[in-house]
């Protein structure tokens, strides 16, 4: 859920700003723990991820499943906030948030997409196992999508997310790190696989 929800955020926030005249690739890290912070209650350690290429594109592959130890009820409230780093420090770069349950509801919050993969459409949400499927397939996101934003956008990011009732005590709290890099695009002749030939 937390990889996925990075994900749309990052890419609804930047695809208002695509200029489309370089081509960049996103590299993406690991999910860890907020610094000092143990999760007892969201757990995403069997979550993996790898970016598989084929025929010019390429598509980020999230496979497992999240264990929820805590019961969400409408109570709990979310913070995602995405961080840009640089010379200065850390730079807010967006940042998100309100009721979990509430978010459910708007049919445009990446919040409402994320969960409906895991077949989670309403509150409460009980304590369990949800994998991140697509029917029975494992998730995957065009990288592609991260092409058009050079060379405004070319940094290293984080993207956090954690949940509680009181700010000051959160419930979970996850981090992923992530960057945007420029690459060579290749040239368009075809590789001669006949796999990606329709």
């Amino acid at each position: 859920m937390f990889v996925r929800l990075c994900f749309c955020v990052i890419l609804f926030l930047f695809n208002e700003f695509v200029n489309g005249k370089t081509t960049c690739k996103a590299v993406i890290g690991n999910i860890q723990n907020c610094e000092d912070f143990e999760n007892k209650h969201l757990l995403t350690d069997s979550i993996t991820h790898d970016v598989v290429s084929q025929c010019g594109e390429s598509h980020f592959v999230i496979k497992g499943y999240t264990e929820l130890k805590t019961e969400i009820h409408e109570e709990i409230q979310f913070d995602l906030m995405i961080m840009k780093e640089t010379e200065n420090g850390q730079q807010k770069t967006m940042s998100m948030g309100g009721s979990l349950c509430k978010s459910m509801e708007d049919e445009s919050s990446p919040v409402q997409q994320v969960l409906q993969v895991m077949n989670i459409t309403a509150c409460p949400i009980d304590v369990g196992k949800y994998h991140l499927l697509n029917g029975d397939k494992p998730i995957t996101l065009n990288m592609n999508e991260f092409q058009d934003l050079c060379p405004e956008y070319v940094a290293e990011y984080s993207c956090g997310v954690k949940t509680f009732t009181d700010p000051t005590h959160p419930i979970s709290c996850h981090v992923l790190g992530f960057s945007i890099e420029e690459h060579e695009s290749p040239d368009e002749e075809g590789d001669g696989d006949d796999d990606c030939d329709k």
